[in-house]
């Protein structure tokens, strides 16, 4: 195995362990939540649950780009401690309170520190070739997974042996364990000769970066569709199904084991042959698709059964974020790749909270109707609208591929210039950027053409033009 490659696994090896740790820490509590909500808040538990998730989605988008900048500046690892002790947070406060008011707070504050997966995304950036990335964004998603395979029936069956306040404290050992190996063990993937230091960060930076890069930007506009579906259904679906089927903690316990088991067969193993297969955006398209289905399901349940066949689809819908992360990873420059995933992840974190509390207010007037998951259907519409604006989007992959072959034909040609059919080649793909609404390249040389169609003198950073 060539040394650079052996490196490259071995920071791999240690930052899915870190990742794993941080959120089990926050899977052994989930499945005793639902129920002390529901006890505490009563038929007022979606507004209190989607206002924190609100506050924390709002914190979430300022914070997500600032960590990301700040870790193209300092490095990954510092940045990591305060994302770790952070997000778990609201796990472990509830070691000290049965007070489920300082818990939603606390729920709310997180989102100061819910960079985790912008940190790890730039930090396997890093360390992985572009034609790897998608696999190895996976396996990490896969360690979430298997955290919430893991996590959720170990919190139930804990609670029973020994109550839930030690569950709470075996969750606060763990964060604490976690940031030991960061600061001890982990290596750094961002050298200092690579870092690239940037003034303070500006909450606008987000707007700007998404206003001046028209790609990231329609890229945010799919994610924006498709993840206020999502977190309207991760953040009610489990208080649903305790209110409204009487599911019991083991049962919420091994219904979150499901999802996590299906999350880790899919970005550990589906995603390395999908992504190759396919290419990055057909298979976010199709995973768009399969979300869209598994919201249907949900929405005409009558019985718990739905909910756990409908879990299976999640094999092909959690192909969505490694996907449109590849992307948005190819797209963006070395030293820019941590803010380019934070803004996309800002973006997420934006529908984490606007998606809970409009759509908690929406599940408490159908609570008591004959469907009372009719406004999951909601979820669905998003997810679809979500794969039309895909279809704006050029594939940068199959460009890339097509941009080879046609550079190896001019550096082929005889005269050593560009033929009179190269140039018309050069000339429709121009044309086609220009349907497409991306800035096409300033001149048409053959230097520019053989540099990907970029160009130093273009105001704003290019895109590739679509295929």
């Amino acid at each position: 195995m060539p040394p650079a490659r052996a490196a490259d696994e071995a920071h791999l090896s240690w930052i899915l362990p870190v990742l794993f740790l941080e959120f089990l820490a926050i899977a052994i509590t989930k499945s005793l939540l639902p129920e002390r909500l529901n006890a505490f808040f009563g038929d007022n538990v979606y507004v209190w649950l989607g206002a924190g998730e609100t506050a924390k989605g709002f914190l979430a988008f300022l914070a997500c780009p600032m960590m990301g900048r700040l870790s193209d500046s300092t490095g990954r690892r510092p940045c990591l401690l305060f994302t770790i002790l952070g997000t778990t947070a609201p796990c472990w406060v509830l070691a000290f309170t049965d007070n489920l008011i300082i818990y939603i707070v606390a729920l709310a504050a997180s989102g100061a520190a819910a960079a985790t997966f912008t940190l790890v995304f730039a930090y396997i950036s890093d360390v992985t070739p572009p034609s790897d990335r998608a696999a190895a964004y996976g396996s990490a998603l896969a360690t979430l997974g298997l955290s919430f395979t893991v996590g959720p029936p170990l919190g139930a069956l804990l609670s029973r042996r020994v109550g839930d306040r030690r569950v709470f404290l075996v969750a606060l050992a763990i964060a604490l364990f976690d940031t030991f190996l960061v600061g001890a063990a982990l290596p750094e993937s961002l050298p200092p000769a690579k870092r690239h230091h940037k003034p303070m960060w500006d909450p606008r930076r987000t707007f700007q970066l998404l206003e001046k890069d028209l790609y990231l930007r329609r890229v945010a506009g799919v994610v924006l569709c498709y993840y206020s579906g999502v977190w309207a259904l991760v953040t009610t679906l489990v208080v649903y199904a305790v209110r409204v089927f009487g599911l019991s903690t083991v049962q919420v316990g091994y219904l979150l084991s499901l999802y996590g088991l299906c999350t880790m067969v899919a970005e550990s193993v589906i995603v390395r042959y999908a992504v190759p297969l396919l290419g990055e955006l057909p298979t976010a398209r199709l995973g768009l698709l399969a979300f869209a289905a598994q919201c249907c399901i949900v929405a005409g349940a009558t019985s718990p059964e739905p909910l756990f066949a409908s879990v299976a689809l999640s094999l092909v819908s959690n192909l969505v974020y490694p996907a449109l992360s590849a992307l948005v990873a190819r797209r963006a420059e070395a030293t820019e790749v941590g803010e380019a995933l934070g803004a996309l992840n800002g973006v997420k974190a934006l529908t984490e909270g606007v998606g809970p509390l409009g759509f908690g207010l929406v599940m408490v007037e159908f609570e008591r109707t004959a469907l009372p998951g009719l406004p999951y259907l909601a979820c669905a519409a998003l997810a679809l609208l979500a794969w039309a604006l895909s279809h704006r989007l050029p594939d940068l992959q199959k460009d890339e591929d097509e941009g080879d072959e046609e550079l190896v034909g001019l550096l082929a040609a005889d005269d050593g210039g560009v033929a009179a059919e190269d140039a018309a080649a050069m000339e429709k793909r121009r044309l086609k950027a220009l349907v497409a609404g991306y800035a096409p390249p300033l001149t048409l040389s053959p230097a520019a053409f053989a540099a990907g169609g970029s160009s130093s003198s273009a105001p704003e950073r290019e895109v590739p033009p679509a295929a």
